[in-house]
């Protein structure tokens, strides 16, 4: 049924349950309509319990519907119960009541113990039957006051033995489950059992099928391949003649190759002797660079050297130039010294002419003194022009030590600028030791190389020649298989018959292609 689709997963037992409640519950619709459509016939109103059994039987229709099996078993027990069992407790407040007999209610409720046994677990059915038990006994409550004499006494042991009757229906009930369960569950795993056993009898069916119509394919393919094969075979025979002179040409080409491999490698050989003494040069020419570097380096320090020992000599013939412009100012105030004796001795002598005879020693003590005033002054004189030549000396020689100083700075600039050079050149020449290295690297594995193709297009010569030879075996072969191509042929074509046997038969033991399974769907 599309209505069960959602219980296709579920045991065979929860399927079988909910088919059976899917269909009792429209039938208990249809039942409670009728009771209510004879309840308004007799007693002229609507019972609203029939109504809300009505509502509650077709929600739990849809519950079921939609997969919920145990929510609507469960909540229709519980809610038809509590109906039931307040429509059972209401006939006690009619007015003007009477208790004379049990009404039939008492009876439903004992239908919903089995049906609690018959859809639900052992829980609803203890939950059912304890409720039948309260709504009995307070059913007897309140009839009591309703009831006297024999209806007393007939109420008391109804109420008895009904309690009772519903306790054993209950316990009746539990054991009917157990013996259920265990039934379904050993029914459920005779079932999983034939369903695996009859799922594998169907994919070997499958199986079998797949494989006779593969094999049938196979064959035809077999037996269209086993054609073509022959044909070829035939078109082989012309090709491997081709196969052979090409490769008698190719033979005569190797053989060409290999004597331009060995021109080449002796050529790589020279090579790397060229490279080898280029090696050596430049080791030899970074040396020479090193001392140069070295050389240029004690000159760059011996200049250092000049220019402070220039500047030392600047700085004495600073101080020279100092003390002697002293000198001159020294000189200067001799000569004014001078020039003072000697007008001294020149009013001595005055004075000596007038005294006469009394100053006439003191006349030549004045002469004295004015010859040696005289001599002073030509003493300053020459010593003044000492000074003067000696600044003329001196200025001349800070003008060569200034022109020394510059050139030294001018050749330590040239110096430096050399050293430069050499670092670079010295770089670039190590440079080039490495990528000559590298090259002789190279160049030795270009040589390894060679070598390797001299030996290979030897080797290649030889395999060439056994080619040829294995080119005319194979034309031997290939006419064998062509006779074997034609025994192919037929036994392909009793195979494919074979299989089509073999796939007609499976196709009448299995009835049609599409399988039913062990219970009819």
């Amino acid at each position: 049924m599309n209505l069960l689709k959602r219980y296709a997963g579920a045991s065979y037992s929860i399927r079988t349950k909910a088919r059976i409640f899917m269909i009792l519950l429209p039938l208990s619709i249809l039942i409670v309509a009728m009771l209510m459509a004879t309840t308004v016939v007799i007693e002229h109103r609507v019972n609203p319990v029939f109504l809300l059994i009505m509502g509650i039987s077709g929600a739990c229709f849809l519950l079921l519907i939609r997969g919920h099996y145990g929510s609507a078993v469960n909540i229709f027990l519980v809610a038809v119960t509590l109906l039931a069992g307040a429509d059972y407790l209401s006939k006690t407040t009619v007015d003007h009541y009477v208790y004379t007999h049990h009404p039939a209610t008492l009876y439903n409720l004992f239908c919903l113990i089995v049906s609690a046994a018959l859809f639900s677990n052992r829980i609803m059915v203890l939950a059912t039957a304890l409720l039948t038990i309260g709504f009995n006994w307070t059913f007897c409550f309140l009839a009591s006051p309703h009831a006297s004499g024999l209806n007393l006494s007939v109420l008391n042991k109804t109420i008895m033995e009904s309690s009772i009757a519903a306790a054993v229906l209950c316990t009746v009930c539990i054991l009917i489950i157990s013996i259920k369960s265990r039934a379904f569950r050993e029914l459920e795993q005779e079932f999983k059992k034939n369903e695996e056993q009859y799922g594998v009898i169907l994919r070997l069916i499958d199986s079998i099928n797949s494989t006779s119509l593969s094999l049938s394919a196979h064959s035809a393919e077999l037996l269209s391949k086993a054609g073509e094969f022959s044909d070829n075979s035939t078109a082989q025979a012309g090709f491997i003649e081709e196969v052979t002179a090409s490769a008698e040409q190719m033979s005569s080409s190797v053989e060409i190759i290999t004597g331009n491999v060995e021109t080449q490698n002796a050529k790589i050989g020279l090579l790397m002797e060229q490279i080898t003494d280029l090696s050596d040069s430049i080791v030899v020419m970074n040396g020479k660079i090193e001392r140069m570097r070295a050389d240029s380096i004690e000159i760059v320090s011996s200049i250092d050297d000049e220019k402070k020992y220039n500047l030392s000599m600047l700085e004495s013939i600073n101080g020279i130039k100092s003390s002697s412009g002293k000198m001159t100012t020294i000189m200067e105030i001799l000569r004014t010294i001078s020039e003072q004796i000697n007008l001294l001795s020149l009013n001595a002598t005055i004075e000596a002419a007038r005294a006469g005879e009394a100053g006439r020693a003191f006349s030549v003590v004045a002469t004295q003194i004015a010859v040696l005033s005289g001599r002073t002054n030509a003493s300053l004189k020459e010593i003044d022009d000492l000074i003067i030549k000696s600044f003329d000396e001196i200025n001349r020689g800070l003008a060569n030590i200034d022109s020394s100083s510059r050139s030294n700075t001018r050749l330590l600039e040239k110096v430096n600028c050399i050293i430069a050079m050499i670092g670079d050149v010295y770089d670039h020449m190590k440079a080039q030791g490495e990528i000559n290295e590298k090259v002789s690297g190279d160049a030795g594995l270009i040589q390894n190389a060679s070598e390797d193709i001299k030996v290979s297009a030897q080797e290649q010569a030889s395999v060439i020649g056994e080619i040829v030879k294995s080119v005319m075996m194979f034309n031997s072969i290939n006419q064998s298989y062509a006779e074997g191509s034609e025994v192919l042929a037929r036994k392909a074509g009793d195979v494919k018959r074979l299989a089509d046997s073999l796939r007609e038969r499976v196709d009448v033991g299995s009835g049609s292609p599409g399988h039913n399974g062990p219970l009819g769907g």
